[in-house]
């Protein structure tokens, strides 16, 4: 267990070290909000211990649920495949910036149907900074906002599809985000999330949230 979250922690520390490779792996979120992304927000769920029913599968390490905000609809429509599987081969540890590099590193990708105006899913294995753990990655176009659904521990295709359509459904929110590193962000894309209590993150709790437009975008201490 102690293993797990060391590479667990050493994830999230990339994470926070690599905002958003797209294109070239490009970190620079001025180049970012120059093709039209706004915000980027990430929460990460770990199994909590004082939960009644325990996470559904024990493998499962964490969950992160992310959200990239872009300024129109038609943005995130168009770039939405080479977007998302840019933002997974970051992710994972695989040298590509589209779906056919991501296939070739090694990682299942299969389109998916039935969330959201279109969706793809990886799974496989994400190598970082030297630690290799499964990983399910499921990510989702709806209106302006591309949603991430990473389940970490499993590649279990489907595993992330609750989640996702929990936030596809989700009435959006408009509120000025208050960010908070602990997990106890508000407003925006954190008031959309499911709350305690409700079935899809049964078993988790917040852990920390990641703001990966910021500079330093580095998890709480």
């Amino acid at each position: 267990m102690v293993r797990k979250f060391m590479a667990l922690f050493a994830l999230v520390l990339a994470m926070g070290m690599t905002i958003m490779p797209v294109a070239a792996q490009s970190s620079d979120t001025e180049a970012l909000r120059a093709i039209g992304v706004e915000n980027v927000y990430i929460r990460m769920y770990i199994a909590d211990p004082s939960a009644a029913a325990a996470a559904a599968n024990p493998d499962l390490m964490a969950v992160m649920v992310g959200v990239i905000e872009f300024d129109e609809a038609d943005t995130a429509h168009d770039s939405f495949e080479d977007f998302s599987c840019g933002f997974i081969s970051g992710f994972v540890g695989i040298d590509a910036t589209d779906c056919d590099g991501l296939v070739e590193g090694g990682m299942d990708v299969a389109d998916v149907t039935g969330i959201g105006e279109q969706a793809l899913e990886a799974t496989g294995d994400a190598t970082v900074s030297g630690s290799t753990m499964p990983a399910t990655i499921l990510a989702v176009q709806q209106e302006n906002n591309i949603f991430l659904v990473i389940n970490l521990g499993i590649a279990e295709p489907e595993s992330g599809d609750a989640l996702a359509k929990f936030l596809v459904e989700a009435e959006p929110v408009d509120t000025e985000v208050e960010f908070s590193e602990d997990g106890t962000s508000t407003g925006g894309f954190f008031d959309i999330l499911p709350q305690d209590g409700d079935e899809v993150i049964a078993g988790l709790m917040p852990f920390m949230d990641l703001n990966m437009m910021e500079e330093e975008a580095t998890p709480a201490a």
